[in-house]
């Protein structure tokens, strides 16, 4: 999901102008859509379109992001380009793109910095915008508990690798010390109440976060190893359930890539709002096996 749909689900994330830069100078920071501010109207259209056909041309890529970020006024720009067999782009491709963001970024005058990432499989356990949460709340609240929400040590360990590129970017961080500074931030809690300070800010709760009201979990039918989680399918498979329309659908996956799975234990739980989606979901599942265990 988008970061505005998963923020969506606790908090506005449509706000004017005006009040953004209230927001801002009361915590530092926001999370908002900027498609309502009106910054780059035509990219707005094109996307609108492209989810409808489900295409994402290159030339439409590089402009969409860096338009975003220099109507902003970013002066430091990361850009993250996750590579994979069932990804957006391959290696090869990824870094191709790396090398017209940096042309784009030395054109422009800007700090930019393209890191490429492993995309072989989603990161986390979540997929859909509240299901995504949960697994953001998890490592910001240093949660590492009981319930089948397993804790996601996969997107902590890429989000504190992208936000110590960014301490180090911006002279806050020492070269080779960024990593190190980000988990000393989530570690003494400054994270966590940061981004509860944000949440409040965009008129927010955090105790609105729930699952969708109907769940199916589906079992794998023979002991092996998780062998393939293909993106697209598993992207598909979200939609099914009403994501990102329903903030509530979902995907979760109980393992990832080269984890051992026993016969009857549970691969994925589906979550929707609406139990027709839900099925619609199972059918889905069943016939095109995005998760291959051998």
């Amino acid at each position: 999901a988008g970061t505005s749909d998963v923020v969506e689900t606790i908090a506005d994330v449509e706000f004017s102008i005006s009040e953004i830069k209230k927001i801002v100078t009361k915590t530092n920071g926001c999370m908002v859509w900027g498609g309502s501010l009106g910054i780059v109207p035509a990219d707005a259209k094109i996307i609108k379109i492209e989810k409808i056909l489900e295409i994402d041309p290159e030339a439409q890529l590089l402009a969409s992001i860096m338009a975003k970020k220099l109507s902003m006024g970013a002066k430091y720009i990361l850009i993250d380009i996750p590579y994979g067999k069932t990804a957006k782009v391959t290696r090869e491709h990824g870094l191709k793109l790396k090398k017209k963001f940096e042309y784009l970024g030395k054109y422009f005058k800007k700090k930019i910095k393209v890191v490429l990432t492993n995309g072989e499989q989603p990161i986390g356990n979540g997929i859909g915008p509240a299901l995504e949460l949960m697994d953001i709340m998890k490592i910001l609240s240093r949660e590492k508990s009981e319930d089948h929400i397993k804790y996601p040590s996969d997107l902590e360990k890429k989000s504190v690798f992208l936000a110590g590129e960014l301490l180090e970017m911006t002279g806050k961080a020492k070269k080779g010390k960024g990593k190190e500074l980000a988990i000393e931030i989530i570690n003494s809690g400054k994270a966590f109440e940061k981004f509860k300070e944000i949440i409040k800010a965009q008129r927010g709760n955090i105790n609105r976060l729930r699952y969708g009201k109907f769940k199916k979990t589906i079992l794998s039918s023979q002991s092996g190893t998780i062998f393939e989680i293909h993106n697209k399918k598993i992207n598909s498979l979200t939609r099914a359930t009403g994501s990102p329309l329903n903030k509530f659908a979902g995907v979760y996956l109980h393992h990832h890539l080269g984890e051992k799975v026993k016969k009857g234990e549970p691969l994925v739980t589906l979550y929707s709002d609406i139990s027709a989606k839900l099925r619609e979901a199972v059918s889905y599942y069943k016939e095109n096996k995005p998760i291959l265990v051998k």
